[in-house]
């Protein structure tokens, strides 16, 4: 299968190319810039149409990742979705799939969110997300079959977003401390990018898959349980708080969030829970410095 796979320089984006060339598939990167020798693109439909030409699929990961603290302007999320269906149209693609977010629910919605609970984001990026999966839904876009995939909170390599997983991987690959502040919350799961990365190949060759399905982790964690997870499989040492909140048992995500449909339509559920993930993250970040030594 040639797949073109959009946004392939975002944090996603290294492990969908690396899974879907391991398994035998065309893959193609896409970005702005062409670094790490991603074909150029400014996104616009006269620019895309020629590149997305001949391929059996799209993989749309290109989109702004908000950062703490920051207002972001997420039209070029919105822009950049529409554009890739319109071009895939023009250019006669068949399967499109869409990594969107658990973010487009109603936080206030009944517990665990299944794909038919509210949808009303309350952040600009679930909202810019949410447009593009109902663009998708255009009778102008009927022939594509569209598979929009909810991931939650991801966990890889060169995270570089300043939130707190981020936070911690850079701290511990620097032997520094992880401090803790908050005891029990907000508690989230997280899902290894790699196996979000093996979602997005199953839905792209399930040929019944269409539609929104809920992809998420094993675990809910809290902020002082990732810090004891990433001080016992990456480094550093875990400063402030109560060790009990460090070792309390973690709760199972589908009290949050439901994967029935994912598991029962593309088979998928996780390979990994959170500190089998960090052990990957781990080996990466080692191969990283041992190609980079000076970085």
């Amino acid at each position: 299968m040639k797949v073109i796979v959009a946004g392939a320089a975002g944090l996603l984006g290294r492990y969908v190319l690396d899974r879907l060339r391991a398994t035998g598939h065309h893959a193609l990167g896409l970005s702005r810039t062409g670094a790490g020798g991603h074909a150029v693109t400014d996104y616009s439909v006269a620019s895309l149409v020629p590149l997305l030409a001949g391929a059996d699929a799209v993989v749309d990961l290109a989109a702004t990742r908000p950062r703490p603290g920051a207002q972001p302007d997420m039209t070029s999320t919105v822009v950049t979705g529409t554009h890739l269906l319109e071009a895939a149209g023009r250019a006669g693609v068949v399967t499109l799939v869409q990594a969107s977010s658990v973010s487009v629910y109603d936080p206030a919605a009944p517990r665990p969110l299944t794909e038919d609970s509210p949808t009303l984001p309350r952040t600009a990026y679930g909202l810019a997300k949410l447009t593009v999966e109902r663009w998708a839904g255009l009778d102008e876009h009927a022939a594509i079959r569209t598979v929009s995939l909810r991931v939650s909170h991801l966990l890889g390599g060169r995270d570089d977003t300043g939130y707190l997983v981020s936070t911690y991987l850079k701290l511990a690959a620097d032997g520094k401390d992880l401090p803790v502040h908050e005891p029990l919350g907000p508690a989230r799961d997280l899902l290894y990018a790699g196996d979000a990365a093996r979602a997005i190949e199953l839905a792209l060759t399930t040929p019944t898959a269409r539609g929104p399905f809920n992809v998420a982790g094993l675990h809910l964690l809290t902020p002082a349980q990732l810090a004891q997870a990433v001080s016992d499989t990456v480094g550093g040492r875990v400063v402030g708080g109560d060790p009990a909140w460090r070792h309390a048992p973690s709760r199972p995500t589908s009290d949050e969030v439901s994967t029935d449909r994912v598991r029962d339509v593309l088979g998928f559920t996780p390979a990994h829970d959170v500190r089998s993930a960090l052990v990957e993250i781990r080996e990466e970040l080692d191969r990283d410095r041992s190609l980079c030594p000076g970085a």
